[in-house]
């Protein structure tokens, strides 16, 4: 008797597992929360409408989805316990500095910034990004939805990359977005054909809710995909 053999998607034994279940993923960012009342509410209900279409899809069984309490506009990417021994680490620091270490480093260095302005950050989708793989996450890509936006998160972006040491080679073209969900499986032609699809469809709905506003970034530390603790306003 024959067995279907199954393609794991990168992130399965890093952030999840095979299952869908969340794996330790130790480690710190800088983020914004979605907003989900107030103004934002229409924006937010509106990304959940992907959620609450998601089980009707041929790709479902294959995806593990984030819950909305996660939901977030990532600004600078941090460093966690996976990236260790060979991935991205802050420059000149000894990769046997514990994680609860660079995290006061971080934080003691963020004390002594003069903050950013207090208007908050608008995004809009990001119509010209490519539409996913068969082993690409289910995410909504945004851009700054204005020039001088995109002046003051690159200006932002590079002082967080002094502060922490890391520079990624994106760091000049990081695609922001939010993500809803992760593959857990490569996807086979007819799940990929109806994934863009439904990708296209989806980012198309959300536009037309408008701009997606951040009031603030916080530096916030994890402990795994599923929720993200905010310990300092930037």
């Amino acid at each position: 008797m024959s067995r279907d053999v199954v393609s794991y998607a990168p992130d399965v034994g890093r952030k999840f597992s095979s299952s869908g279940c969340p794996l330790p993923f130790a480690g710190n960012t800088f983020l914004g929360h979605l907003e989900q009342q107030g103004e934002g509410f229409k924006t937010f209900d509106t990304i959940l409408n992907v959620y609450r279409a998601l089980p009707e899809t041929s790709f479902f069984r294959k995806m593990t989805v984030l819950p909305s309490s996660s939901y977030h506009i990532t600004l600078f990417t941090g460093v966690n316990e996976c990236d260790r021994h060979s991935g991205p680490w802050p420059t000149g620091m000894s990769r046997e500095v514990a994680l609860e270490s660079l995290n006061t480093y971080f934080l003691e260095k963020l004390k002594l910034r003069q903050p950013e302005m207090s208007s908050p950050f608008e995004f809009i989708v990001d119509s010209d990004a490519l539409l996913p793989g068969e082993n690409d996450n289910l995410f909504i890509p945004l851009k700054p939805a204005s020039q001088d936006t995109y002046a003051r998160l690159e200006n932002l972006r590079d002082e967080l990359s002094d502060i922490t040491g890391i520079r990624r080679e994106d760091h000049r073209y990081y695609q922001y977005h939010i993500t809803l969900g992760y593959l857990v499986a490569t996807l086979d032609k007819v799940e990929l054909t109806e994934y863009r699809a439904k990708n296209r469809e989806w980012r198309e709905m959300i536009a037309k809710t408008g701009k997606i506003t951040i009031k603030k970034f916080y530096f916030c530390i994890l402990q795994d995909m599923y929720s993200f603790r905010s310990i300092y306003a930037i």
